[in-house]
Order: C-alpha cells, then structure tokens, then sequence
C-alpha cells in the first residue's frame, strides 16, 4: 500500500440511481479527481466524500463498435449477467477442446491491456494476463511499486497516462471502494474492476458462478452459505448480489462484528450460527481473513477457527454432494481445515481455471465486436485437444476519508442493496427469522422471509 494512504471507503452514502441507462465511453467532461485541479459536476457531500461525481457512469455499454466497463455486479442487469456467463461457459468449453491453446478466432487481436494493481495479487492478475493472451490481445502489467505512484502521481493521473500510452482496457485493483466506478469516469477506454477495497469483485462472482453451473448445472434453487469476514468481503458481497439475483439462496455467516447489518439484495439471510447456515447447503464459500482491513479488529484466531473454519465435522452438515470453495489464498488451518483442501468436494483448483473462462469472458464481452449467433471459438490448432487484493489515490486534495471504520464497512453493503433494488422484480413475503441455533447466537436476518421459495427472486 503506498504510503499516506488507507483503505477507507471513498463511496457516499446518498441514494444510487434507480436505472443507468446505456452511454458511449467518453471522458467525462468537468470531472477531476480532488487535488488534480479540475472541478466536479456536483459538490462533495456528506462525511465520506467520493470522488465519484455520477454513479450512473457504472456501466458504459452501446452497440457495435463501442465498448463498456464493469466495475460491478450491482451495476448490471440480468441480461447482462446471463450473457457474460453464457460467454464464460463457451470459453471454457474452447479451451477444453484446444488443451488452453489461444482461440483461433483471436477476438482482440492488437488490442493491448494493461493491469494496473495497488494491492497484490496471483489468481487474479495472472489469469487476465493468460485470458488476454488466449484471446489474441498484448497483456501489460504497470508495476505500481516500481511506478511514478511512488513519487506521489495520483491515481487520475496515473490512469490518463495509460491512456495516452495506448492501452485498449484497463483492468484496476485499488484498496479504496469506488476507485472502478471513478476510473470509468476518467477513462476513455474500458476499466475493469478487479476488486476496490470492500466494494466488489465482480469476475471473482463470475468465475465462481461458472464453476458452480460446472459442478451443478444450474443456480437457481441451490442453497450457498458464505463464510467468514463477510462484511469486509468486496468477494462476498459481488457472490451474493449475482446468485441471489439468478435464483439462489444465499446465507452469509460470519462472527458478530464480521457480517453486514442487513443483506444486500432478497434472496439472502445473515446469520452469526454456521451449523444454521451450512446446514443442507449445496455449496460452502469459504472466505479469507482479511487481515489487511482488519488493523484492530483483528478476530483470535483460535476461536475463530473453532466458531467459523470449515473441517470435516462442519462439511457433514451439507449435502453429501456439496462443493467446497475458497476464492484464495487460503491462510491453512484456519478458514478451511487441511484435510478438507484435500477432499473431492473442494474445487478451489477448479476455481482457478474458470477464472481464466470468465475473464476471457469480461474481456470479450468490454472490448469485442457483437458476436454473430451460432458462432462457435476454436482453439488454435484445430479441436483435436481433449475436452476445463486499497489505497485511496494520492496528492494533495484527496477525498476526505469517513471519520469511523463501522461506517465505511457498511456504506458499500448498503450502496449494493440499493442498486440490486433497482434490478429485480417486485416480490412479495414477510421477513421471517429463523430461531436462534445457540444462547447469544445473532438472529438471522432474512431479505426475503421465503426460504427456499425465496429462489425465484432475480430470475426474470
């Protein structure tokens, strides 16, 4: 993390809009990032000040010939996630055929991409540089520890500069929630959100949605419990926002003070009881300790691992064919038990490779042409192969940062909510909490008091 800055939330509190409509990518005109010298459309407001003058420039989308970001789930529609997954799974379906050779279509041939990460990263950053090459595109990566950030560059400036360098997309990690939905408003060229503080993660959502249709062949109807440090979690809340809107019943189970006030979307129950929530479970997520967000609040380890890590006594209360999943890294003996990592249920491995379909996936799908119907990718070669981590933007001027960590945990849970609110279908049903499973347990909040019933919310 460069230095003088923290992960606090540059996200406001007021209302999002209720429908984004379509809009070309295009610079913003009278947008500047605090302490670069330009003016905002709107003042700042409120105690957590944002350097994100319109939400609605969420999405950039259009038809042919014009390209579009994703900086989160919440900002898109159910059309478009089942397009994105549709894309997913056909890219994996090629690089099963062609053994991960490069398509032959080479959908973004001369583009360039470039990813530029303020936090560290494996899976993620290196499966966008492999969808890019697999996809005929350059991959650059901008080193930000090696960077002019060093020197105190801001992040508008940093981001102009890759523009003006050429780079086609850009696919950014930052520490501090809304830096995507900024860059997008900064950017001419497609920004990618590869995860901003505690705001979402949307291709970790998509890859673990694909490797779920991998395993299961289907969303709707399956019960997910999400567990661990949910509400600093930008994994958990892009995962419940994107199933419970295709029809899965999401339970999000954490420690007191480690799950967010009220659930972000129907469709979802909060809970502090993990045999409440893993119990029948279709699927079990994992979630790492987020140690990095967590400077004096840090859990003991010990109980955590007692009240909240997954071993096999806690996977018994799942369906027999119930998957184990961890977006990683996994810190070992804690979240998950080692014997569990070797079972034939967790797909953690598995997780890895849609990352690279589902990247491919975002990629195609922010900088490709419109795809003919009935077009079929092939891997170079022919088919013959078998058949698979925020920093608040330096420099003088910089967002005022929300004066208490309580607040800047929640404000995305509840800035999430709001959009998913504008998505989904009207749905009826009376909030039903569920009996407590321990003396002191927290009561269950539920968004949508259903059940099971609840699954049909999102699926239009």
């Amino acid at each position: 993390m460069p230095a003088g800055t923290t992960p606090q939330s540059i996200w406001p509190a007021a209302r999002l809009p209720q429908r984004p409509g379509p809009a070309p990518v295009a610079k913003t005109a009278g947008v500047a990032a605090p302490g670069d010298g330009g003016t905002l459309e709107r003042p700042l407001h409120g105690p957590g000040r944002s350097i994100h003058p319109d939400p609605s420039a969420l999405v950039r989308s259009g038809s042919a010939g014009r390209s579009r970001s994703l900086t989160g789930i919440a900002a898109l529609s159910i059309a478009d996630l089942e397009d994105l997954l549709s894309r997913a799974r056909r890219m994996l379906a090629a690089l099963e055929r062609g053994g991960g050779r490069p398509l032959t279509s080479a959908p973004l041939a001369g583009r360039r991409i470039v990813t530029l990460f303020y936090e560290n990263s494996t899976r993620t950053a290196q499966s966008f540089h492999v969808a890019a090459h697999l996809l005929g595109a350059a991959p650059f990566d901008l080193p930000v520890a090696r960077s002019s950030v060093q020197k105190g560059e801001g992040l508008r400036d940093t981001l102009r500069t890759c523009e003006a360098l050429g780079f086609d997309a850009v696919i950014l990690r930052h520490p501090v929630t809304g830096a995507a939905a900024y860059a997008a408003t900064v950017l001419g060229v497609p920004v990618i959100n590869a995860g901003d503080g505690t705001g979402e993660h949307p291709t970790q959502a998509l890859l673990d949605a694909l490797a779920i249709l991998r395993h299961k062949g289907r969303l709707a109807g399956l019960k997910v419990a999400i567990v661990g440090d949910v509400r600093h979690s930008r994994v958990a809340r892009s995962n419940a926002l994107l199933l419970a809107r295709l029809g899965a019943e999401v339970w999000l189970c954490g420690p007191p003070g480690l799950v967010p006030a009220a659930p972000p979307c129907p469709g979802v129950t909060v809970t502090t009881c993990l045999d409440e929530a893993l119990d029948a479970a279709d699927v079990v997520m994992a979630l790492r300790i987020q140690r990095e967000r967590l400077a004096g609040v840090l859990p003991d380890l010990g109980e955590y691992r007692r009240g909240w890590g997954i071993g096999p006594r806690q996977l018994e209360r799942a369906r027999p064919d119930a998957i184990l999943m961890h977006p990683g890294p996994v810190n070992r003996g804690i979240e998950l038990d080692p014997a569990v990592m070797d079972d034939p249920r967790c797909v953690v491995e598995d997780q890895v490779r849609c990352g690279v379909a589902a990247r491919m996936a975002v990629l195609e799908w922010a900088l490709g042409p419109v795809r003919p119907e009935g077009a079929v990718d092939e891997p170079a070669g022919g088919e013959d192969g078998p058949a698979g981590d925020e920093d608040e933007p330096s420099g003088s001027g910089a967002a005022e940062r929300l004066g208490a960590d309580e607040r800047a945990a929640e404000a995305p849970w509840a800035a999430a909510g709001q959009r998913a609110e504008s998505h989904r279908a009207e749905a009826g049903g009376v909030a039903v909490a569920p009996p407590e499973c321990a003396a002191g347990a927290r009561r269950p909040v539920v968004a949508n008091g259903r059940g099971r019933a609840g699954a049909e919310v999102g699926r239009r």
